[in-house]
């Protein structure tokens, strides 16, 4: 790559987020092997971070107005290549030339009933954009053949890429003291799950299995008036929240619970996953979508998403040592197979694929 090409990553997710996360981690890898400027769609400060500014601030729509209309034909033009961190500002790249944009997922097209009609319609339209980019990462390769299939976008202009992990954080450490560090009791049996609490997630089949366990389970993420009221009605007893927590807490989550359980029926990748198994956390998934491809083959999966399964595949893995010292081996050994450095690196290639057009 020219020493006189600069690259611009835009994005509008904060840290918090695994979108965001995505693109901050990427961006700070990036920036040890080229010139790039993050361009942030709202307000955020860092160094070599251009903030936008608020935009449109419309009530409920004011993201959606602003990816789709405002912020495309305002990026700044001196850059040599334009990379759209998400699908949903996809819109850059039919104005900034030339452009890579990266799919997390298609989710709001495919499970279009969870989501408000007047967002959907402004999401489809960001996403058939993505054919307007030179390159499109992908995050996995179900997401891609989803490109493929769904979108008809021919595979050659589309690269799969790979998540990672921050290796400093997410790692195998002392359960009894991240027990009790998070002042968690010594011998209770302890589960975790992860993340929003969108249909496709199943966290309301999660809450039913572990009503009547001798187990206590922790959800980081959301909680929705649905899954408040479940709780509520079933007197459920055994269920907690977190809603936000540190990456240095989360590390410590997952290396003092017995098991991480993420029934998810839909993935463009699966985050919590790869964190926990980097962790030498027990993982109990499901096997669709994407999710195969971080886990490999787990000597125990969820096969039908229902609370009775959930229940019976979480009893068989609490009560079996060997199977969980091997779900442990196998994702630790998984988890060694992801990282940001590879992620900047392949990302890179796409780049450089690119800029010699």
């Amino acid at each position: 790559m020219k020493k006189s090409t600069k690259i611009a990553l835009i994005n509008d997710y904060p840290k918090e987020t695994g979108i965001g996360k995505y693109a901050f981690n990427l961006f700070s890898e990036l920036q040890k092997k080229i010139d790039i400027e993050m361009i942030f769609l709202g307000k955020a400060e860092g160094n070599k971070i251009r903030s936008m500014g608020t935009g449109i601030n419309f009530p409920l729509l004011k993201k959606t107005l602003n990816s789709h209309y405002f912020y495309p034909k305002r990026i700044p033009k001196e850059y040599s290549l334009f990379h759209a961190s998400n699908q949903f500002i996809a819109g850059i790249a039919e104005y900034n030339k030339p452009s890579v944009v990266s799919c997390m997922d298609i989710i709001p097209f495919v499970l279009k009933k969870d989501y408000p009609f007047a967002m959907r319609v402004f999401i489809e339209s960001s996403m058939k954009a993505m054919n307007k980019a030179e390159k499109i990462i992908s995050i996995s390769d179900f997401t891609k053949q989803e490109l493929i299939e769904r979108f008809g976008i021919k595979k050659e202009k589309i690269k799969t890429v790979y998540l990672g992990y921050d290796k400093k954080i997410f790692m195998k450490k002392n359960r009894q003291k991240a027990r009790k560090k998070l002042g968690l009791e010594k011998e209770k049996n302890y589960l975790l799950n992860v993340g929003s609490e969108e249909n496709r997630k199943n966290v309301s089949e999660l809450i039913k299995a572990v009503k009547d366990l001798d187990v206590e389970l922790i959800r980081i993420g959301e909680q929705r008036t649905a899954t408040k009221k479940l709780i509520e009605k079933e007197k459920i007893e055994n269920v907690f929240y977190e809603k936000n927590v540190s990456e240095q807490k989360l590390s410590d989550y997952y290396n003092a619970v017995d098991l991480s359980v993420f029934p998810s029926t839909y993935e463009g990748f699966g985050l919590p996953v790869l964190e926990a198994m980097a962790c030498n956390c027990a993982v109990l998934t499901t096997n669709f979508t994407s999710i195969p491809e971080i886990t490999g083959k787990m000597p125990e999966q969820i096969e039908k998403v229902n609370e009775f399964e959930i229940k019976e595949k979480i009893k068989t893995v609490l009560e079996n040592k060997s199977i969980q010292k091997s779900i442990k081996r196998k994702g630790l050994k998984q988890a060694e197979k992801f990282s940001w450095k590879k992620c900047a690196k392949e990302t890179l290639g796409v780049y450089e694929s690119v800029l010699r057009k």
